[in-house]
C-alpha cells in the first residue's frame, strides 16, 4: 500500500485528500514543514503532496532542498497563477509534479498513483545497484556457479 504524506496548513484540504485516498493508501498529514520533517523518518512515505506556501515561512522549494537524497516522490501544489520560473525551480529541486490550485482531485489521485509506481521502480533499481556493487552479488554468482557445477557432475557432465 502506498504511503502518502499530505503537507498543508489548511485542515479542510488535509481532510478531503485523506478521505479520497483512504482505503487505497496509508495516509499521514502534517500542517507544517517542521511537523512533516519529523514524520518523514517515522512514516517513510512513498509520496508527499506538498503545499508550496506553508505558514512557517518555509517554502515548498526550501522544503524540497532539505529532503534527503533517497527521498519520497513529491507533488507540489501551488497557488493559481504560478509562473513558469517557479514551476521550473520546483522541478529542478526534485518535485515530480507541480500542480496549480484549483486542481482536479481525480487528476491528483492519478498523479499520486504514478508517483508511487515511480518511487517503487526507483527503489527497486537502487536495490539492484546496491547488489551489483556489493559482495552479495558476488556470493550469489558463486553459489549459482557451484550449483551449475554440481548439476553437471550429477548428470555425468564434467
Amino acid at each position: 500500500m502506498c504511503k502518502v504524506l499530505i503537507i498543508d496548513d489548511d485542515q479542510a484540504i488535509r481532510t478531503v485528500l485523506s478521505t479520497i485516498l483512504n482505503g487505497t493508501h496509508s495516509i499521514t498529514t502534517a500542517k507544517s514543514a517542521e511537523e512533516a520533517e519529523m514524520l518523514i523518518g517515522l512514516f517513510e512515505p512513498d509520496v508527499i503532496v506538498l503545499d508550496y506556501r506553508l505558514p512557517s515561512g518555509v517554502s515548498g522549494l526550501e522544503f524540497l532542498r532539505r529532503l534527503p537524497k533517497n527521498r519520497p516522490e513529491v507533488i507540489v501544489v501551488t497557488g493559481s497563477g504560478a509562473d513558469s520560473e517557479l514551476r521550473s525551480s520546483l522541478l529542478r529541486a526534485g518535485a515530480l509534479y507541480v500542480v496549480s490550485k484549483p486542481y482536479d482531485l481525480e487528476e491528483l489521485r492519478v498523479m499520486i498513483e504514478k508517483a508511487s509506481r515511480y518511487h517503487r521502480a526507483c527503489s527497486m533499481l537502487n536495490g539492484v545497484e546496491e547488489l551489483q556493487s556489493g559482495a552479495l552479488l558476488d556470493n550469489l554468482r558463486r553459489s549459482v556457479r557451484e550449483l551449475e557445477l554440481s548439476r553437471g557432475i550429477a548428470n555425468g557432465n564434467r
